[in-house]
């Protein structure tokens, strides 16, 4: 099976969708495909799984819309469990009674990128034969989506299998949230899921293995989701990356870029 994005409720692209906003509602279909609860204290929003690594607990909203007894409330949710917390930069002033009750491990950026679909245009690239995306599509393919997330984001395996619970789901087109392995030469090597929110496609835990990089299988990679994405009549797509991807998708200009705060608890 190839790419073919979930088209199911497309509404008109807002030009003023922030990648942020993207990733807020990625992560509602997620709880709604995986079972998983979102919390809610105000306009925050915190998933605790219980896995005991930062990447599947997540924390995302404003904390300044917080009242006081609210903001106590969500310092006791969250001394429980490592989690990893992205809010904008407007917003991390507002971050400092968090900063100084949680123990915060450390911070670091992450760049919210939006690329135009309606003109798109790719930059010259190494020519990558035998690289193919195909969506997973059974239980077996979900444990090397988790394989290949072990190494690339530093956990154990059967982590992704337990907080990716009901992927792939039965009824992608109700949740619009699909799995995606990258192969080259016959050989798994990356993965990526892909979620649609009003007219717009999202790309999120996407990786490389370390020993595939380098080899312009990213570039191609990005290229060709690009290009599907604007062939399967989408406006736009966004992602968000660390440092680490910058320069690879400054190659391929994006129309917009957010840098966001990211923060890791650790009790």
């Amino acid at each position: 099976m190839g790419m073919n994005w979930s088209s199911a409720h497309k509404k008109k692209y807002h030009n003023e969708l922030r990648p942020i906003d993207h990733m807020i509602a990625y992560s509602d279909a997620f709880c709604a495909v995986t079972g998983w609860n979102m919390q809610r204290i105000g306009r925050l929003r915190y998933l605790e799984s219980g896995i005991e690594h930062s990447l599947f607990n997540w924390v995302y909203g404003a904390p300044s819309t917080l009242t006081s007894q609210q903001m106590k409330d969500f310092i006791n949710l969250l001394g429980k469990a490592p989690a990893s917390w992205l809010c904008t930069t407007e917003e991390s002033p507002h971050m400092q009674p968090f900063l100084d009750a949680l123990p915060i491990a450390h911070m670091h950026q992450v760049k919210g990128v939006t690329f135009d679909l309606s003109d798109l245009v790719l930059p010259d690239l190494k020519d990558v034969s035998d690289l193919k995306i195909r969506a997973v599509a059974n239980h077996n393919e979900m444990r090397t989506f988790d394989r290949l997330s072990a190494p690339t984001f530093v956990h154990e395996e059967g982590m992704v299998m337990n907080f990716m619970r009901g992927l792939p789901a039965k009824k992608p087109n109700v949740h619009k949230l699909e799995c995606y392995l990258i192969e080259y030469k016959g050989r798994p090597v990356g993965f990526f899921q892909t979620y649609v929110y009003e007219d717009v496609l999202g790309v999120y835990w996407g990786g490389i293995l370390p020993e595939a990089r380098n080899r312009g299988i990213g570039s191609a990679a990005l290229a060709k989701t690009l290009e599907t994405t604007r062939d399967q009549g989408y406006k736009a797509l966004v992602a968000h990356l660390l440092p680490s991807s910058w320069s690879l998708v400054e190659r391929f200009m994006p129309q917009k870029e957010e840098l966001l705060d990211f923060y890791v608890l650790m009790p």
